[in-house]
């Protein structure tokens, strides 16, 4: 008998980078190495170029986050379809394991009684 257990999607992602955003980050990291603040008027400078960076930053952000979505939802799906396959298999293999202990605990126990009574009757021969 055959089950299926998960019903598979497919999930398409580019990973190749947009080109225009590649662009404008290396555009943007080359001009970052050329910063140089000496007073206040390459300070203002400085600081509308960093509001530059940090609006690709978060646009660079959005998009990964957006195209990373899917993915996550499906890796949620997945986790829970494969806890709830373990978690009973552990409640199984815990049970089992208990019960196992117990026959081992219970003939430990029976062999230590055997020897004490064997112990016993050899010291009682010994006395009579």
């Amino acid at each position: 008998m055959t089950r299926l257990i998960a019903r598979p999607k497919t999930v398409t992602v580019d990973l190749d980078p947009e080109p225009a955003l590649a662009g404008q980050t290396a555009e943007l990291v080359q001009l970052a190495d050329h910063i140089v603040v000496e007073n206040e008027t390459e300070s203002v400078q400085a600081s509308a170029f960093l509001k530059r960076v940090q609006v690709l930053r978060r646009f660079v952000s959005g998009v990964y986050k957006t195209a990373k979505s899917p993915l996550a939802d499906a890796k949620r799906r997945l986790d829970a379809q494969e806890k709830s396959l373990l978690d009973p298999l552990r409640r199984a293999e815990s049970e089992v394991m208990g019960t196992i202990l117990t026959f081992r605990n219970a003939e430990e126990a029976r062999r230590e009684d055997a020897a004490a009574t064997a112990l016993e009757a050899t010291v009682v021969a010994r006395l009579d």
